[in-house]
């Protein structure tokens, strides 16, 4: 693995989720920055040849799976309807106590999710992606029930612009304050099913 490889996958991380055509371009980027070296070394040469396309990227991606498989993690790709655009993400495999201990999110605020998501796919209708408004999405927290401590409407607030910026959900017709799932969740639900 080149560092290349290891600087993309940085980046994936760090975004959370990445857009196609964004990370085509950051691909190009680091190929142009990496020139030199990738040059030397026959088994990253390909990378150098003109014109960096998709095909590259999937070919990078492939390397980072093959490094990723021992950790229980994946670089992988999916479609938001919403967005009408395709996104890459880094999944965690396995949905066990050390990946739900690796959040952010307080316990409250998971549930809230949970309960935001349930809703959003309620509303789902055929192919076409569910959405709530912004006051259903904050009257989730009055169903989170026992169990983990209560979230008030403020805090609910907090946690749904937490969610949107790091690409849980999406915010789709601002004014309005709309959600849809957002790029991440389709990932992960694409590839664990949650």
């Amino acid at each position: 693995m080149h560092d290349l490889h290891r600087q993309l996958l940085q980046h994936l991380m760090a975004a959370g989720a990445i857009g196609e055509d964004e990370l085509l371009q950051l691909m190009k980027s680091l190929v142009q920055g990496y020139a030199h070296d990738l040059g030397n070394d026959s088994r990253y040469s390909k990378y150098i040849r003109p014109g960096t396309s998709k095909a590259s990227v999937d070919e990078c991606v492939t390397v980072l799976n093959k490094e990723l498989e021992f950790f229980s993690l994946k670089v992988v790709k999916a479609h938001s309807v919403a967005e009408k655009k395709f996104y890459y993400g880094v999944v965690n495999l396995v949905n066990d106590e050390a990946a739900q201990k690796a959040t952010s999110f307080s316990a409250s605020q998971v549930v809230l999710f949970s309960k935001v998501k349930g809703l959003i796919q309620e509303a789902q209708v055929g192919d076409h992606p569910g959405s709530i408004d912004c006051m259903a999405a904050e009257n989730a927290r009055q169903t989170i029930g026992t169990g983990v401590p209560a979230i008030d409407a403020s805090a609910a607030e907090e946690a749904i612009r937490k969610l949107v910026e790091q690409k849980w959900l999406s915010l789709v017709q601002d004014g309005d304050d709309v959600y849809q799932l957002g790029p991440r969740s389709i990932l992960n639900a694409q590839y664990t099913g949650s």
